[in-house]
């Protein structure tokens, strides 16, 4: 089951990229719906994934996966697309600053996430030491 779940844990990056391309141009309305809708899809993938990624159907969980990048796609990159100038033309400045808010952007939560879990793991520091000081929690057996 888990190098099938992984395979379809794949399907979340091109489900992202098509997304993203295919919602590039939207506007006005569109890009608000989209940025509605982009979060919801992402809540629903996710939640659908910790329902089914055990016991479920591995086409299941290929459905949430892609549901999953679908959203991201919806609710960031094209919104960001958008905003940095792509619907107006594709030139290489065009692409550069897209690009660069794209990436830039979605290195937020993944660095959030970093930091918090760099938190956690520091108030539980007698747990993870990393090459153990002579702790006596760890050398004792208690």
């Amino acid at each position: 089951m888990n190098l099938g779940a992984g395979y379809f844990y794949v399907l979340r990056s091109p489900a992202w990229t098509i997304t993203a391309l295919c919602t590039a141009a939207l506007q006005g309305r569109r890009v608000r719906l989209a940025t509605l809708l982009g979060p919801l899809v992402v809540t629903g993938g996710v939640a659908g994934q910790a329902v089914v990624v055990v016991e479920g159907s591995l086409v299941l969980l290929g459905g949430f996966a892609v549901l999953t990048g679908v959203g991201f796609g919806a609710a960031a990159a094209s919104v960001v697309a958008n905003a940095a100038g792509l619907a107006a033309g594709v030139s290489p400045s065009i692409v550069a600053a897209v690009a660069t808010w794209v990436y830039g952007l979605s290195v937020v939560a993944p660095a959030t996430i970093a930091v918090l879990t760099l938190r956690v793991l520091w108030s539980h520091q007698p747990v993870w030491l990393p090459f153990g000081n002579g702790s006596s929690k760890a050398s004792n057996g208690a």
